[in-house]
């Protein structure tokens, strides 16, 4: 049995805005709005539920997917091993990559605002099944 680490409004406060690194499953729960952390790494799925959205300073990664009922965004990249979907939009500062991409409205990648983006931070490597790409060049995976 894998271990799920639960992140509520009562224990908030332990992991917002801090750099928070599971070996399992991450998931915070409903109605929360954004949840806030320097970084967040789970080793299998993160998921943030209805009402819910997930943001970090730097990166994002988990092992398998990212799931979230509000939005995504990261100040730098946003990786997982399986797809990424969300209730509204993803946000990166740099690339994005997935099998997958799924999002209501709007894909950015490359959103460094202190710089220009090099050419490898402005690439959305995934199959997009929904949303469109606002910002950023689609490298679809090889087959």
């Amino acid at each position: 049995m894998t271990d799920t680490l639960k992140i509520t409004n009562e224990n908030r406060a332990e992991y917002e805005f801090k750099k928070v690194r599971f070996e399992g499953h991450i998931e915070i729960a409903g109605n929360m709005e954004w949840v806030r952390f320097a970084c967040l790494y789970a080793s299998k799925s993160i998921r943030a539920l209805a009402g819910s959205g997930i943001e970090a300073r730097l990166g994002i990664r988990a092992g398998l997917g990212i799931k979230s009922g509000l939005g995504i965004k990261a100040g730098s990249g946003i990786k997982a091993g399986s797809g990424i979907e969300s209730g509204e939009g993803i946000e990166a500062g740099s690339d994005i990559e997935a099998k997958f991409l799924s999002a209501k409205l709007r894909i950015f990648a490359g959103l460094i605002s202190w710089r220009l983006p090099t050419e490898s931070e402005l690439e959305i490597r995934a199959e997009i099944r929904s949303g469109t790409v606002a910002f950023g060049r689609v490298i679809y995976p090889k087959a």
